[in-house]
């Protein structure tokens, strides 16, 4: 848990290269990251501070996950600040291309998190 504060914080202020050093790090086991208790703070983090391509790379790991991330304690959370932090035309394709079940009908009120009715402009 520490270490993940740690890289948090970090992440922050951090140069872009130390940040590319620690995204080259975790990219590979990114999807297992977003369900993690901890491991799902770096994810947002990223969505958060890092650079327009990290980001993309990160919507590119949920495409086709967001039903099942969206169900997920932790889950939720990285399609939410995904949703916050990505272009409209990329929050479009992500939606288009991950759902067959319409988001906007599921109810995670059971896991205090929603990605209820967001609206993509």
């Amino acid at each position: 848990m520490f270490l993940c504060r740690f890289i948090q914080q970090k992440l922050e202020r951090a140069s872009p290269s130390e940040k590319a050093m620690v995204f080259n790090e975790i990219l590979s086991a990114a999807y297992s990251l977003m369900t993690d208790v901890f491991g799902n703070y770096v994810i947002q983090k990223f969505f958060e501070f890092g650079t327009s391509e990290q980001k993309q790379m990160l919507a590119q790991r949920i495409r086709g996950h967001v039903m099942p991330l969206s169900l997920q304690m932790y889950g939720c959370r990285i399609v939410q600040k995904a949703l916050e932090s990505i272009p409209s035309e990329m929050q479009v394709l992500l939606m288009w291309i991950s759902c067959t079940v319409a988001v906007g009908l599921v109810d995670c009120s059971k896991i205090d998190c929603c990605v209820v009715n967001y609206k993509i402009y």
